[in-house]
């Protein structure tokens, strides 16, 4: 097991590392993009600071 073994080795886990990294980043966004959906749904449901009015007078130019 030469220098070429051990350097793969080596390669492989630092490229696995970052993929990992990277897949963990995508996670962490999706999971902000939900929340962030979910905050303007309940909003919207429960009305908070009268979006539903302003949503409608936005649409309909009053």
């Amino acid at each position: 097991m030469g220098y070429k073994y051990y350097s793969r080795r080596k390669r492989d886990r630092v490229q696995g590392e970052a993929e990992r990294r990277r897949i963990e980043q995508q996670r962490l966004r999706y999971n902000l993009l939900g929340m962030l959906v979910m905050a303007i749904i309940l909003a919207l449901a429960l009305d908070l600071f009268d979006l539903g009015e302003r949503i409608t007078r936005f649409f309909t130019g009053n």
